[in-house]
């Protein structure tokens, strides 16, 4: 259990660091036909893969909460007004199998998203760790990527003054 984990940081961008023995690659955000994650994956060169992007969040109080955006691989939004992305969750569980890490990468260097204060972010911890993570209250079929678990989180912060995200209720195994 992480506990009073706050993140905060004012016009910085915070990525994943990979040791020197570990590469990431960002996946999702290609102008052209991309190959599927799974593809990706099965190449063997790189360890982690950071799925690009959630850009568009700000509280968990919005309907929908936040929105994702991974070019073409995604089908069509659910009842609830988020994607609903199968071919990711899929790929998702078979980049696991090979031993990769999937991480879901919030901000990048389009779209609106930041906190205004301390309990917004931690409101929308909780989202990201129910919609995303292992956490509960969201049917699989409400969740994009189904009972996919992804393994982390990058955060990609290209704008905005000041974003808050507590991850105290996140549980990491």
């Amino acid at each position: 259990m992480l506990s009073n984990c706050i993140i905060t940081t004012t016009l910085l961008s915070l990525s994943a660091v990979a040791s020197a023995t570990e590469i990431a690659l960002y996946w999702g955000q290609s102008t052209a036909k991309q190959d599927s994650l799974a593809t990706y994956c099965s190449k063997g060169d790189a360890d982690i893969f950071i799925l690009s992007f959630m850009n568009n969040f700000s509280s968990a109080s919005n309907d929908p909460p936040f929105e994702i955006n991974f070019s073409d691989a995604c089908g069509i939004k659910g009842a609830n007004g988020i994607l609903k992305c199968d071919t990711i969750a899929t790929d998702i569980n078979t980049c696991q199998k090979l031993g990769k890490k999937v991480f879901l990468s919030l901000g990048g260097g389009t779209g609106s998203y930041g906190f205004k204060s301390k309990e917004d972010g931690e409101a929308f911890a909780d989202t990201l760790w129910n919609y995303f993570g292992a956490g509960k209250g969201v049917s699989t079929e409400d969740r994009p990527f189904g009972d996919s678990i992804v393994d982390g989180f990058d955060f990609d912060i290209e704008m905005g003054d000041i974003l808050y995200l507590c991850c105290s209720s996140m549980s990491i195994p």
